[in-house]
């Protein structure tokens, strides 16, 4: 845990939300590769980038 606090220490929001974006979203990305894994050909890694797509713009909003 400490691991993840002591180099974000200090630091605006705006760098925060960006590691919280990516986290959330390779998240997710592992979720639907698993549960769409029966299915060839997935577009998970468009679904992970629809996702951090959608929290930088929050972020920048």
């Amino acid at each position: 845990m400490t691991g993840g606090v002591l180099p974000l220490e200090g630091v605006t929001d705006a760098p925060v939300a960006v590691v919280l974006a990516v986290g959330s979203a390779a998240l997710l990305c592992l979720v639907t590769e698993e549960l769409l894994g029966t299915v060839p050909e997935t577009p998970t890694t468009l679904f992970f980038v629809g996702v951090l797509a959608i929290f930088l713009l929050d972020v920048l909003h």
